[in-house]
């Protein structure tokens, strides 16, 4: 009877001890959330500045608490990127700007404003070389555009009453103002109207006007490199040439134009309209058909297996 007696006072200690235990569980759980971290800022938390002015829209997020990441941020071809950390809670946004104005505001890696890694860029839409692209930019050089020349894809939109150019972006071409032809490969095809003066301020930077009469060292009224294609290939080569106006007695003006094996090719005009082009047994060009296609103020020039570009600008001079 005593060792029972024992047991009945001991037990309700042990209940005493448990119960406190499940007493203290919810304590301890109330613990563990309140020392759990928050969350990152978000992009949330700045959606409002989307659409806002630049200059405006930097000082209401610096006013949040975001300090930039100066040297996360990057360009593309039609928007800037900078990336902004809050320094309360560790948090970072990539904000995209465009035309002067915050376009998009996305969360970011906050490694990313910590300069631990780098931002993950968009990968660059080139030019697509089936469009025969080339110099450095349109309408500046540096631009992401491209001007783009004779080419079997480009044949049908080659206007010279207007300028086509290939765009890495829709953004790119709508601001160049002109009439979206196609989209080809991700380039956006443009065609920008030339007007007949700026078509001749277009060739001036390459001619050099010399006095009438002719030049007593070259002969030339003028220089300037003309488009030229051989063995039947479009002509997005460059050839030099010279001008002889006035150079028959009927009033004729004699273009020569030297190919790239040093010969030069010689071409008759009336005015601004080309009627032929010397011949020889010795290159087998006596025998060749010689056609005209008008453009604008360009006549493009098929003698054979060669072609020439020429604009009027540089046979009449401007």
């Amino acid at each position: 009877m005593k060792r029972h007696a024992v047991l009945a006072i001991l037990a309700p200690p042990a209940a005493l001890l448990l119960a406190a235990c499940q007493q203290d569980e919810p304590a301890a759980e109330a613990s563990l959330e309140e020392s759990a971290p928050t969350m990152p800022a978000s992009a949330e938390r700045i959606a409002d500045l989307v659409g806002a002015r630049g200059g405006q829209a930097e000082a209401q997020i610096m006013a949040r608490g975001f300090t930039l990441a100066e040297d996360a941020g990057y360009k593309t071809a039609d928007a800037s990127h900078s990336f902004w950390w809050h320094a309360g809670d560790g948090g970072c946004v990539q904000v995209v700007t465009r035309e002067g104005r915050y376009a998009e505001i996305l969360d970011a890696d906050p490694a990313v404003c910590r300069g631990e890694a780098p931002a993950t860029r968009p990968a660059a839409t080139r030019i697509s070389e089936t469009l025969a692209p080339f110099g450095d930019g349109y309408p500046n050089a540096g631009d992401p555009c491209r001007r783009l020349g004779e080419a079997p894809a480009t044949a049908e939109w080659l206007d010279d009453a207007a300028t086509l150019v290939g765009c890495p972006t829709q953004a790119a071409a709508d601001r160049l103002g002109g009439e979206v032809v196609e989209t080809v490969e991700g380039t956006v095809v443009v065609s920008v109207p030339l007007s007949t003066a700026e078509r001749a301020a277009e060739m001036a930077p390459f001619v050099e006007e010399m006095p009438d009469p002719a030049d007593p060292d070259t002969g030339y009224n003028a220089t300037a490199p003309v488009r030229c294609g051989f063995a039947n290939a479009a002509p997005n080569r460059e050839c030099n040439a010279g001008v002889k106006r006035r150079w028959g007695d009927d009033g004729t003006t004699l273009v020569e134009v030297t190919k790239p094996d040093g010969r030069t090719r010689a071409i008759f005009f009336r005015g601004t309209t080309p009627y032929g082009a010397d011949s020889a047994q010795a290159d087998g060009s006596a025998g060749w058909d010689f056609d005209v296609e008008r453009k604008g103020d360009t006549n493009v020039i098929r003698y054979g297996p060669e072609t020439y570009v020429i604009v009027d600008a540089f046979v009449v001079g401007g």
